[in-house]
């Protein structure tokens, strides 16, 4: 086991999510490129650096989790996977929306190893389909492209 410390592209990394983290005048920087700062600075991630992402990630407000999920699509070690798990147990739907974005990124085997280690998950997703009453909503649309590999 590794005793490295955080490096420095992880206190970058929290210093960029720190200043973005709640402030609407950047949803247009955000989704214009933003989000892809955020995955340049994750690709130079040591696996220190995402185990300590991991220490914190649950700590962090709806949001903050949201756009780091945004981000998560870079990652080929596996950490983006154990993020997914990490937080598919809130109740805030923008995550759990984001959690169905990134689950349908991964092969059948990790979806249905996903879901028998989350089985609270398709029926907290089925619960926000039928209370939005929208069936082309962009969250419907992931709840049935996942239960269709079911």
């Amino acid at each position: 086991m590794s005793n490295k410390r955080k490096t420095v592209e992880f206190d970058e990394f929290l210093k960029f999510y720190s200043y973005l983290h709640g402030r609407m005048e950047f949803c247009d920087y955000w989704g214009d490129m933003g989000f892809e700062e955020g995955e340049n600075m994750l690709k130079k991630f040591s696996d220190d650096d995402w185990n300590e992402l991991k220490k914190i990630i649950t700590e962090r407000i709806s949001l903050w989790q949201e756009r780091l999920m945004d981000c998560l699509y870079v990652d080929e070690r596996g950490h983006a996977f154990e993020i997914l798990l990490m937080l598919a147990d809130t109740d805030d739907r923008e995550v759990l929306y984001e959690c169905c974005s990134l689950l349908l990124v991964f092969d059948e085997k990790s979806i249905k190893f996903f879901l028998s280690q989350k089985k609270e998950f398709l029926p907290k997703i089925k619960k926000i389909v039928d209370a939005e009453n929208r069936p082309n909503s962009a969250i419907s649309a992931r709840y049935l492209e996942i239960c269709k590999l079911l």
